[in-house]
């Protein structure tokens, strides 16, 4: 699944990973339980899948669909 540029949304169910992480090399892979609000302001709850499961929100704009595809 491929978002588009400008679409800040992320699906409840959708595997993300934080843009900050992943630039700085740390893989931690999360999954949006809730989503609220749109455009920029939209947040989502996401579970993070490490050691301690932290979860919060997020603005969706921080994240990055995972490409479940390849």
């Amino acid at each position: 699944m491929r978002l588009k540029l400008n679409e800040y949304t992320m699906p409840v169910g959708q595997l993300v990973v934080a843009k900050e992480d992943k630039r700085r090399g740390i893989l931690c892979t999360g999954l949006v339980l809730k989503s609220s609000g749109s455009g920029e302001d939209a947040s989502c709850y996401v579970v993070w899948g490490s050691e301690s499961t932290p979860r919060g929100w997020w603005f969706a704009y921080q994240l990055e669909a995972i490409d479940e595809d390849g």
